[in-house]
Order: C-alpha cells, then structure tokens, then sequence
C-alpha cells in the first residue's frame, strides 16, 4: 500500500497545483502536466497488473498457457481418417484457449473427422496470429496434400480464419470450408466503449484528464492491439471486408439472439445511467462517444446481439447461409445441453457433411426459436 499511498499523494499535490501553475505561465504548467502524466502511467501500472492476473485466473487463456507455445494442435494418426472426411480445425475466440474450444467438435470426432485445434495469442495483433495459422495450414497441405480443411471458428476465431483465407498472399489453398460461431464481422461495440472515455467539453479540469487516460490505458492494457483492431471503426476489419470472399470455400455463420436485456430493460438500463450522469458528476469522464454507442448497444439487446456481438456485425456480405439461434456468445463453450447450443452442433455436423460440396450460393438465411 505505500506505492499507491504515495502515488496518490503526489496525485492530490498536482491536483491542488494545477491551477496556480495555469496562472505561473506556460514553462510550470508543462512540468506539472508532464507529472500528470508519469503518474497516470504509474498508477496504471500498479492497478492493471493484478487486473491481468485477474483477468488470467478467469480465463486462463492465450495470454497464460503454461508455457504451451501457440499453433496447431492435431490428433495422433489424424492421416489415416479416409480423405473423403475434411481435417476439422477448431479455432477458439478473444481471450481463449484450444481447450475451451473443445466442444465446438462436438460429435465431429464420433462422426469419423480427424480434428485439430489452433491456438493463438489474444495479446497479439491479429495478422501475427493469421500468419501462423497460414504456416500452420501450409504445413498439413505439406504432409497430406489431399486433405481438406474445415475451419470451425468461434468469435474472434473466425476473423483470424478469415484474414488467412481471404488473402491470396496467405491462402493455403486447402480450405474448403469456414464454419463461423458467433463472428464480430464489422466488429463489436463493446471494444469501443472504453475508448470514448474522455472529458466532456465542461469537464476539463486536471482530474478528468488524469482519470480518461488511466481508463483509456486500462483499457489498451487488457484488450491488447488484437482487442482494438475489432473495434466497430476499426481500419483493419475494413481492409478485411473490402475483400472478396473466396470462391473456393464454402461459408456458414452462426449468430446468436440472447442477450442479457429486453428491449424494456435496455431502455431501463439507458435511463439509469442518463440520471447517473446527471446526478454524479464522475460519470462525466465517460465521453459523448462512449455514451452514443451505450446508447445503440444492439449487442446487449435480446433479439439483436448474443450479448457480446449483434446480429448485425456478425453478417457478411456474400455470404448467405446464415443462421440464427438463441443462444449466448459464449454458451457453445459452456452449456452444451442448452436447446440452442444442441441445435447448433447438430447444424455444424450437418454442414460438415456437406463440406466436399461445391460452393453455389449456400443457403437462405434461416431463423431458430
């Protein structure tokens, strides 16, 4: 406790100084704010790295794997399986692991399919992560060049599929199929929300400032660059969509419809939180960007999101075989006897038979209870 006594300290010194140091000339205020911001990135550090640790326990994901270096893990004799069944490769979402993914298989190893699983690291870019699948996919078409290979991604799973696929630079060429659980296409709100936080037009004394860079590094420090790129402006899942989808691989998305609020209760949820704001004045270190996508958080809504990304995202343009069902983002992890979730693994083993079929504009879109 004596660092962040001290680093508190120091933070109620520069507070009360701020202003005397406005009317000293330009030459103090620069020192002062130049200790502002040595102090944010401190206090950060101190506050954010048992956040991780936190956040390493909950999820044990790419960022703490036991010191199992990332890549392609694929069953033992996975090259005797007949070649008329595709390899199925299981690519696991933000902030997970190849042992969470796991279930994504379900009935796929009963049904006669040698199975993989890719593991990457979330604290990565995504394009890192992408060129190690590539090689990895390189190195099967290597060893069988006969095999096909179907991609069973969950979440940000199916972006890394994708920027591999859909760049010819990358293309293996042995992908035939792209089976995609819950995808943030266009990417998710939820990733924006910290970065509106900023101090309003009113609120620019020295403790907004301090406190919208802590939550703006705070925010940086746990999602990563991998976080950001799925940000809903992100420059990278728009290089990603501009490219066309590629003709040789059969798509299927899964989307899900339950999220945590009905539409009365997201209208309730906005009202808290506007006479939150009004009332305490803290809340104002939330920017008007962070509030306008709080306020059209499709992917909190039942019927419109899965409580992490919204129907709307995950859609892609060229790709007509969409599904949805009724199951949270991640209950196809966790609840395997959910109604819903038993619905989708059936719905995945039935397009894994399909896989040797020729893409021909898939199927309409269909809509689950």
């Amino acid at each position: 406790m004596n660092r962040l006594t001290s680093l508190l300290a120091v933070t109620l010194t520069l507070l009360v100084s701020f202003s005397a140091a406005a009317e000293d000339g330009p030459g103090l205020l620069d020192c002062v704010q130049a200790l502002g911001r040595s102090i944010v990135h401190q206090t950060g550090e101190f506050v954010l790295e048992p956040t991780q640790q936190t956040l390493a326990r909950l999820a044990p994901a790419s960022l703490v794997r036991n010191g199992r270096p990332p890549g392609l893990a694929l069953e033992p004799e996975w090259q005797a399986a007949p070649l008329d069944k595709p390899l199925v490769i299981v690519v696991h979402g933000f902030y997970s692991n190849r042992d969470r993914s796991g279930r994504l298989l379900s009935g796929a190893a009963e049904a006669g399919y040698p199975i993989g699983r890719f593991e990457y690291a979330s604290d990565r870019p995504i394009e890192v992560s992408a060129n190690l699948l590539a090689e990895q996919l390189r190195a099967v078409a290597d060893q069988q060049p006969e095999r096909r290979i179907s991609l069973v991604t969950h979440s940000m799973g199916g972006i890394v599929a994708r920027a591999v696929i859909e760049d010819p630079e990358l293309d293996p060429g042995n992908v035939t199929q792209l089976v995609m659980i819950a995808p943030p296409n266009h990417g998710s709100a939820l990733a924006d929300l910290g970065y509106g936080i900023e101090p309003t037009p009113d609120e620019e004394e020295l403790e907004g400032r301090l406190a919208a860079r802590l939550g703006r590094a705070a925010l940086a420090k746990v999602i990563g660059p991998a976080g950001e790129q799925l940000r809903t402006d992100s420059a990278y899942l728009d290089k990603l969509n501009a490219r066309p989808r590629n003709p040789a691989v059969r798509y299927t998305i899964f989307l899900g419809t339950k999220a945590p609020l009905t539409a009365g209760g997201f209208a309730l949820a906005q009202t808290a939180a506007e006479e939150t704001d009004r009332r305490w004045r803290w809340t104002r270190w939330v920017g008007a960007a962070a509030k306008s996508h709080l306020a059209a958080l499709e992917e909190l809504q039942d019927g419109a999101g899965d409580g992490v990304v919204s129907v709307a995202s995950g859609r892609l343009e060229g790709v007509e075989d969409v599904v949805l069902l009724h199951f949270h983002h991640t209950e196809p992890l966790w609840d395997p006897d959910e109604e819903a979730v038993v619905q989708l693994y059936d719905e995945v083993l039935k397009r894994l038979a399909n896989a040797g079929v020729q893409p021909s504009g898939c199927l309409p879109e269909a809509r689950y209870p």
